[in-house]
């Protein structure tokens, strides 16, 4: 029954579980977020070097997670390179990590905040890819280079 509620309330699963914390961005450790975590700096070193990272310039963001672990995303000059980026020049960033703005059929309100957007913003995105209505996404996030990824809820 528990993990019904979880699955179904998104603010009552931030309550059993807790929410990801950001403990490093763009290369500096955030004391708020980093205490929250109660790792201590070897702790966070160690899971730093799990995951290929041996310095913090490398890296952009470092989030830990609510099941203990650290996800770690590189500075663009610190990623290896793959076929893709080859030739091709990056786009530019319009925001540092892609924000969910819709989860389990809810707008998430707090994170377009965030992000300085509103639901009207979300609702002309939705419309321009052929989307009448929000209630239709089950999820969606805003990349980096400020568009809009979502997925439908199935027609079953």
């Amino acid at each position: 029954m528990a993990g019904l509620i979880d699955i179904k309330s998104r603010p009552l699963r931030k309550v059993i579980t807790g929410e990801p914390v950001v403990v490093i961005e763009n290369g500096e450790i955030k004391e708020k977020g980093w205490k929250k975590t109660r790792l201590d700096l070897e702790s966070l070193e160690v899971m730093l070097r799990k995951k290929n990272t041996f310095s913090l310039k490398e890296v952009d963001y470092a989030i830990f997670e609510t099941d203990g672990t650290l996800s770690v995303k590189k500075k663009d000059v610190y990623q290896p390179i793959t076929k893709m980026k080859w030739n091709q020049p990056s786009p530019p960033n319009t925001y540092p990590v892609p924000q969910v703005v819709v989860a389990d059929w809810n707008v998430v309100n707090e994170n377009l905040n965030a992000l300085h957007l509103d639901e009207q913003w979300l609702n002309d995105q939705l419309q321009t890819s052929g989307v009448t209505s929000p209630d239709d996404v089950f999820y969606a996030e805003v990349q980096q280079d400020g568009s809009l990824t979502f997925d439908l809820k199935d027609s079953e």
